[in-house]
């Protein structure tokens, strides 16, 4: 993937300015849309205390299948901020690239798509 320098413009449906970027070929630099920051970031936290209570529920010698529930329970919620994140990834970020007009840009998004449905096969 080519190294992108960095662009930054003014975000349509934002006042602060957005930079976007391709770092390397270790992966990619955007910055997160913020709109649903918060949200995120809130479940995300409510997720790692799952974890914790559950890393409690082993050292505590819990019954196996209580274990096993919590951990599905640590999955549902990671699946519905995954599921988040992408929609604020098309509501954001996609409609940006489409709204600017600039073809290198839309198909940047493109292949990121692309390739995190690609990952999420596997």
């Amino acid at each position: 993937m080519p190294d992108y320098a960095m662009e930054q413009k003014n975000c349509s449906h934002r006042e602060q300015i957005c930079s976007t970027r391709i770092c390397t070929l270790t992966g990619y630099g955007y910055l997160m849309c913020q709109r649903d920051k918060r949200a995120i970031t809130s479940s995300l936290n409510r997720a790692a205390g799952q974890v914790r209570g559950i890393g409690q529920m082993v050292e505590d010698d819990r019954y196996c299948i209580d274990i096993l529930h919590q951990l599905h329970a640590v999955k549902a919620a990671l699946s519905k901020v995954e599921d988040r994140v992408l929609r604020s990834h098309a509501a954001c970020c996609v409609e940006e690239a489409m709204a600017s007009g600039d073809p290198i840009l839309q198909r940047r998004k493109f292949d990121e798509l692309v390739e995190v449905f690609a990952k999420a096969k596997l």
